[in-house]
């Protein structure tokens, strides 16, 4: 030891070390964003078994997956309305329910 200077205990040299990597890490990491993006569709998809192929990041929509280059999701469904996702995240199934003369899908 060097005059008056306490002795450092490997833990609490590996406590500043923990401090500072967190330290950097929240300054590499950047801010994260809570924001809800969302984007309105005024799409009509047909009762069928291709219903409506659609890009979310590009917004473009068609009746033919071959029409629409990188599709996310597939909504169809001749009987109930049924979601694909062309990216492995798997369907959702629901049933229509009528509400003010339109009706919207409700998901089980």
């Amino acid at each position: 030891m060097h005059g008056n200077q306490p002795q450092t205990t490997s833990s609490s040299r590996l406590t500043r070390h923990l401090a500072k990597a967190a330290a950097a890490a929240l300054a590499v990491a950047g801010s994260a964003s809570a924001e809800i993006i969302y984007h309105q569709y005024n799409v009509l998809i047909p009762a069928n078994i291709d219903g409506v192929y659609v890009n979310v990041e590009t917004f473009q929509t068609a009746t033919a997956g071959t029409s629409v280059n990188g599709w996310d999701l597939n909504p169809y469904g001749s009987t109930s309305l049924i979601f694909f996702s062309n990216t492995g995240g798997g369907m959702a199934i629901g049933t229509s329910c009528p509400f003010n003369g339109q009706t919207f899908a409700t998901f089980a």
